[in-house]
């Protein structure tokens, strides 16, 4: 029940909070934690929706998505406990800030997607 409210409660500020940061930049100060936290550690639709908040909030500032992109590629790992929902923040971000995921796409797809998990894939089929 609780991930519930707290998916709802994303869902409306994704909708309300366009340009927070600027009205009321303390209010975006203090949801900046939970939301980056919800990003990397909720499950995977409060990710999806976390970085939509984030990217409604901060509009204007793409350098808190690139700092956080940055953070959560450092994560992917295919034994990585919440790898969903990591991947999930990673797919969004790519889908609200293209530019900003194509400065990550080489570390995304290539060290991790064909290095770690389709060789993954195939080290497990040869055995």
């Amino acid at each position: 029940a609780d991930n519930e409210v707290v998916l709802m409660d994303l869902k409306i500020l994704a909708k309300t909070a366009n340009g927070l940061d600027r009205r009321h930049p303390t209010v975006a100060s203090c949801l900046q934690p939970q939301l980056i936290k919800l990003a990397k550690e909720g499950t995977p639709s409060q990710a999806k929706q976390a970085i939509q908040v984030i990217h409604a909030v901060y509009q204007d500032s793409p350098k808190v998505l690139e700092r956080l992109l940055e953070s959560i590629v450092s994560l992917l790992d295919a034994d990585h406990p919440n790898l969903p929902s990591i991947v999930k923040s990673v797919a969004q971000i790519a889908k609200v800030a293209p530019k900003i995921f194509e400065e990550f796409s080489r570390d995304v797809v290539r060290d991790f997607l064909l290095s770690e998990i389709l060789t993954q894939d195939r080290e497990a089929s040869e055995t």
